[in-house]
């Protein structure tokens, strides 16, 4: 321990990552993930090859008025356990 706190290096390295939707399912567990440059846990996949939000306008002249559409179209999946931890909080 390079200090008097008790506390060894890797969890004072730990950064916390908030989420209110989280308590829909348990107020008292709570998560761990690997640092995804040591260790690959989940793969974000873009569908159709599109890696930015797709933007499409619509001007109506008659009306004087502009409509915007956006989606951002992606799935994501777990690769490998082992860098994820959850803990029921019990």
């Amino acid at each position: 321990m390079a200090n008097n706190t008790g506390n060894p290096e890797w969890i004072r390295r730990l950064v916390l990552v908030s989420d209110p939707r989280l308590d829909e399912v348990s107020e008292t567990a709570w998560y761990l993930a690997a640092d995804p440059n040591q260790h690959d846990t989940i793969v974000r996949a873009y569908l159709a090859g599109e890696p930015r939000p797709y933007l499409e306008e619509n001007s109506e002249f008659e009306r004087d008025a502009i409509g915007h559409k956006c989606r951002l179209d992606f799935g994501v999946g777990v690769t490998d356990y082992r860098g994820l931890y959850k803990n029921s909080g019990k």
